[in-house]
């Protein structure tokens, strides 16, 4: 997902918000690779809100990285248990993609054999950069 903030901006404070009542599992990074992957849902509204919550320390130090993240979802849709895959080199972005994608991300669980919802994992890449282009609102799985 390539994220270009156009200046000057309105910053809107994160926080991670998981609301789930499920009990998800400690998964080791072999064992997320093995889950099915959910589909993104709101893939508009995401990025936009994602757009929105641009940390506004990352805008006064021109900071712009790429990150790799991969969350759970629970079979109720909710991302859970955010990992970086790939650090952006700066513990802001990282965070921000993790917190942002946690908050606001809904999704598709996996279903099983019954078409029943199960655990399920989704991986991004976001880029963030500072200028002036549109947005790319579409989800890219990596």
């Amino acid at each position: 997902m390539q994220i270009t903030k156009p200046l000057p901006l309105l910053f809107a404070a994160t926080a991670l918000c998981a609301n789930t009542q499920e009990k998800v599992p400690e998964l080791s990074f072999f064992e997320r690779a093995e889950l099915p992957e959910a589909t993104l849902l709101n893939t508009e509204q995401f990025g936009q809100k994602i757009i929105d919550s641009y940390p506004m320390p990352l805008i006064r130090r021109d900071v712009q990285g790429t990150a790799k993240i991969s969350v759970l979802v629970t079979t109720n849709g909710r991302a859970t248990n955010c990992q970086i895959k790939k650090s952006s080199g700066d513990s802001i972005i990282d965070q921000w993609a993790c917190r942002g994608t946690v908050r606001y991300a809904r999704f598709t669980p996996a279903t099983d054999e019954e078409g029943e919802p199960v655990l399920s994992q989704w991986s991004q890449e976001f880029t963030l950069t500072l200028g002036n282009p549109q947005p790319e609102t579409e989800a890219s799985q990596i």
